[in-house]
């Protein structure tokens, strides 16, 4: 695996490093001196939790954001027009380890399915053809979601993160053999087992959740939070009363 997945990045990176020293470096100059000189256009949006500032140059984007009560402070993003990707051919390791056949099918049921299903209700987009599509400034979750979706899948760097205390590189990766499960109706975890329903949560709370601990009185117990619209909260009433099903379980 390391010797598809490493000169994959090795590739992309050296990418970003020619094209940053050829294009871009000049634009990110141009653009610090017309932010500290106040030459520079910027363009405002305003809602009622959030603040935030683009910028806009021929190969290159500044966004800044600011949510509202939110100690985190400013999240900065350079997004980066031009770099040229590659597509790249993710073996299926697990089929591969299997003895056979039916080992593989029921593997897939139980695992592969359910986890593909849990980012794409979450972190996951979709491209114009329907196609599983991730962004994500994470390199583990990068690497993890490759081995969800063996076969050929695309491989850019969509821009760069710059915080407070880290600059990130941000992936952009497209699987090209698989549709995506977005839109799946979550009714169907209602047919899954406690492997499959764990599997779907474990991708879910990696896209957009955390587990936390909450002090109740004299114990602490453990909290799962999700990140959801509002308006999805009704599709996700079929994957509460499935683990709660469970938490009733002997």
């Amino acid at each position: 695996m390391d010797r598809v997945i490493k000169p994959t990045l090795r590739n992309i990176i050296s990418n970003l490093s020619q094209y940053w020293e050829g294009t871009i470096s000049r634009e990110i100059k141009e653009l610090i001196d017309g932010v500290t000189t106040g030459k520079t256009e910027a363009i405002v949006s305003r809602t009622t939790k959030t603040l935030t500032v683009h910028i806009y140059k021929n190969h290159t984007t500044l966004t800044a954001n600011k949510i509202r009560n939110n100690n985190k402070g400013i999240t900065t993003q350079i997004r980066i027009k031009g770099i040229k990707g590659t597509t790249t051919e993710i073996p299926n390791i697990f089929k591969e380890i299997m003895n056979n056949e039916e080992e593989y099918k029921q593997f897939e049921r139980k695992v592969l399915t359910p986890e593909q299903m849990g980012f794409a209700k979450t972190d996951e987009g979709v491209d114009a053809y329907g196609r599983p599509v991730m962004i994500t400034a994470h390199l583990w979750q990068a690497v993890v979601w490759m081995l969800l979706y063996p076969g050929e899948i695309y491989v850019n760097i969509n821009g760069i993160d710059i915080n407070k205390n880290s600059v990130t590189i941000k992936w952009y990766l497209n699987a090209y053999n698989y549709s995506s499960l977005k839109t799946e109706p979550l009714n169907v975890v209602k047919t899954f087992d406690e492997t499959a329903l764990f599997n779907f949560m474990f991708t879910a709370i990696l896209g957009d959740g955390d587990v936390t601990f909450l002090r109740d009185k004299n114990r602490i117990k453990p909290i799962i939070r999700l990140s959801l619209n509002p308006k999805e909260c009704d599709d996700w009433e079929a994957v509460f009363n499935a683990l709660k099903k469970l938490r009733h379980q002997p």
